[in-house]
């Protein structure tokens, strides 16, 4: 595979950095073959990794999103601790440290979540980083010259009734259905569609099979009404519609 595509791009003029290309096998259940730390083909060496980070997202051989997503949440709290004097400024009003919030926080929180497949240990992490950041903005509560700090459902309220704020895993839902909905309108030779449209032919290996990406929008689409989720999203605006009745509902 790495000879065909080191010829193709000699044809096309461009040459492999070794230094940025990295190797890694993975295969069910951990069983990759056991090569090295080091890969050499055509006189170039390559690096053998557990993961690596490729535009953004960290890639691990395990295939799963805990890890991707405890890096996010580090990423994220640099950036909040980063704005943090704007965050602790008296001069600044809740709506505005909530609009830094959304606008520069979020969005490195969820950088790629479009197609994370997570488990409800995952979207606890989310949540607590996301609570403890709404808690640093709205502050404490004071109930008969006592304060105390907001609970679950104060913080959430508040954020949603006042700030019109969406919890964190509702957006990343909301985000991969509409991702899954350009997948399924995408042409059918698209590799991402043919992944997600693929079945299975061989047999699994015993125990419970792993939770798929695909398997997390399906039980989306049930929760919204919307199971047969494949053939409303071919009608583009219809889905855009169904999607942003739900986000106004959450």
């Amino acid at each position: 595979m790495y000879t065909t595509l080191s010829n193709a791009s000699k044809n096309m003029g461009l040459q492999e950095n070794e230094k940025k290309t990295k190797i890694m096998a993975s295969t069910p259940n951990n069983r990759a073959r056991n090569i090295g730390h080091q890969f050499t083909v055509d006189n170039s060496t390559f690096k053998v990794v557990d993961k690596f980070t490729y535009l953004g997202s960290l890639i691990i051989k395990e295939n799963v999103m805990t890890e991707e997503i405890k890096q996010r949440i580090i990423l994220a709290n640099k950036c909040y601790f980063g704005l943090s004097r704007h965050m602790r400024s008296r001069n600044l009003s809740q709506k505005t440290k909530i609009t830094i919030y959304k606008t520069l926080i979020q969005p490195v929180l969820i950088y790629g979540s479009e197609t994370w497949t997570i488990s409800k240990a995952d979207e606890n992490l989310l949540l607590i980083f996301e609570r403890r950041s709404l808690r640093r903005i709205f502050g404490g509560i004071c109930e008969k010259g006592i304060w105390r700090r907001r609970y679950k459902y104060e913080i959430y309220h508040r954020y949603k009734y006042t700030f019109g704020g969406k919890d964190v895993v509702s957006l990343i839902k909301i985000g991969r259905l509409r991702w899954a909905g350009h997948l399924a309108r995408s042409q059918q030779n698209n590799p991402p569609r043919r992944i997600l449209m693929s079945q299975p032919v061989e047999s699994r290996s015993r125990g419970r099979p792993k939770l798929r990406w695909r398997d997390g929008v399906d039980e989306d689409g049930k929760k919204i009404g919307a199971a047969n989720w494949q053939q409303l999203a071919m009608d583009r605006t219809d889905w855009h519609n169904i999607l942003g009745k739900v986000e106004a509902l959450l």
